[in-house]
C-alpha cells in the first residue's frame, strides 16, 4: 500500500513566495489569488489536504494556465522556466 505524504513545507514556501506573487496584480492580495487558484484547479477545501504528488500536479496546472492565459512564465523550484505550447489541431 502506497502512503502519500502531505504536501511539504518546501512546496508550500515555494508556492507562497514564488508562484502567488507572480500572479498577483496590484489590486489583488495573495489570499485572493490563492482562493482563485483553488476554485479553478482543486476539488478540496484546502491545499493542506493535498499529497506532495497532488500538490505538484496542482502547480503544473497553474504553470500551464499562467503561461497560456496570462503570458506569465513561472520558474520551477530550481529556477528553470518551463514553456508550454497550445496543442495544435490539424484538419
Amino acid at each position: 500500500m502506497l502512503i502519500e505524504k502531505q504536501r511539504s513545507l518546501q512546496q508550500n514556501k515555494y508556492y507562497w513566495s514564488v508562484v502567488i506573487p507572480l500572479l498577483c496584480p496590484q489590486l489583488w492580495t495573495k489570499k485572493e489569488v490563492h482562493k482563485l487558484l483553488k476554485r479553478k484547479f482543486l476539488n478540496v477545501k484546502s491545499s493542506t489536504e493535498l499529497s506532495t504528488l497532488d500538490f505538484q500536479q496542482y502547480l503544473i496546472q497553474i504553470y500551464i494556465w499562467a503561461y497560456l492565459k496570462l503570458q506569465i512564465s513561472i520558474p520551477d523550484p530550481d529556477g528553470n522556466i518551463l514553456k508550454f505550447y497550445p496543442q495544435k489541431h490539424y484538419v
